[in-house]
């Protein structure tokens, strides 16, 4: 245990791009083949892609031998060895020398990115212990903010260029990489990244700048286009839409793209709303209006999308025996 330890502690030395590449790596166990992904991607994206080769490199010769998963024994707890290692390289000793980095780069932070910080904050602000199982923002005991969501890569980004009003081409977390220093956290289906307690703070100042840049629709412009969906006949991005608000995300193996005809990617394509539901992500901070309009409305178009989908197998030479679809049989 001395000599892994000692490895650790000279791994936290030689650096602050090898501190966050350390965590980011610990923090991949079990899925272990996540692990040299998470730490490439946040290296380069604050350190560049020569340093991110640098550390991981170093971090692999440490535990190259190393089985991280083996349980190790720490005041009469049994840990996996991983568990124990992380808790042993988040002291403040080494925490403080990346706050102190990332004061100054925000300091510097061109107008461009600061705005797309500040309305990440704003976001990561307003989720906090709020309902919202496509956008999942958790805070654990240490302090640590964790966000999280699964449909793909591309979803957190799209949910803040709603927000800003424009699309953000890049990777928005790895500004926060950039800039919080934080690190990625994907694992296996899902999507995250994780912030310092230190980054609150900052997070906090922000948000108050994204307030001015937040694009939001009000309750009745969201009721409204509802409606003018629902009075277009638009069934496709209505059942999306309820999909979508009712089990908090939406995935390419649902009946949907077998209904419709077309692949997955093309639906969501095909259902978007400006600024209130792109790429079938809801906007952030609206999530529980939507929610609400689409139930109160779900209630009235019932009865026409059984009409409508009846149209539908009737035409393909179905019989209907029951006032629901499930009882069809095919005439021959």
């Amino acid at each position: 245990m001395k000599e892994i330890e000692s490895g650790v502690f000279r791994l936290l030395l030689s650096g602050p791009q090898y501190i966050i590449g350390l965590h980011a790596y610990l923090n991949s166990y079990p899925f272990v083949r996540y692990a040299r992904r998470n730490v490439s991607v946040t290296v380069n994206s604050a350190f560049g892609i020569d340093t991110a080769r640098e550390v991981v490199k170093a971090i692999e010769t440490v535990f190259a031998s190393v089985d991280l998963l083996a349980e190790v024994k720490v005041k009469d707890k049994e840990l996996p060895l991983w568990v124990y290692l992380e808790a042993y390289s988040f002291t403040n000793v080494w925490l403080n020398k990346l706050r102190e980095i990332a004061e100054h780069r925000i300091s510097l932070a061109p107008e461009s990115d600061r705005r797309i910080l500040a309305v990440t904050s704003y976001v990561i602000k307003n989720l906090l212990g709020r309902y919202n199982p496509q956008l999942i923002v958790t805070k654990n005991e240490q302090g640590f903010i964790k966000v999280t969501w699964n449909y793909n890569q591309r979803s957190f980004s799209k949910a803040i260029s709603m927000m800003l009003g424009y699309e953000v081409r890049s990777d928005v977390r790895k500004l926060i990489y950039k800039y919080l220093l934080g690190y990625q956290a994907d694992r296996l289906n899902t999507y995250s990244f994780i912030v310092y307690p230190f980054a609150m703070d900052y997070i906090e100042k922000l948000a108050q700048e994204g307030s001015k840049y937040a694009k939001i629709p009000s309750e009745q412009e969201i009721e409204t286009i509802i409606h003018e969906r629902y009075e277009a006949k638009d069934f496709l991005t209505l059942s999306l839409l309820h999909f979508t608000s009712s089990q908090g995300s939406i995935n390419k193996y649902t009946f949907l793209p077998y209904f419709y005809g077309m692949p997955f990617d093309h639906l969501c394509e095909a259902s978007e709303i400006e600024g209130l539901f792109e790429d079938c992500i809801i906007h952030p901070l609206v999530f529980d209006k939507v929610m609400e309009a689409a139930v109160t409305i779900f209630g009235e178009i019932l009865d026409k999308m059984i009409t409508y989908f009846t149209e539908i197998f009737r035409g393909a030479g179905y019989r209907l025996f029951a006032k629901t679809l499930n009882v069809l049989s095919r005439s021959h």
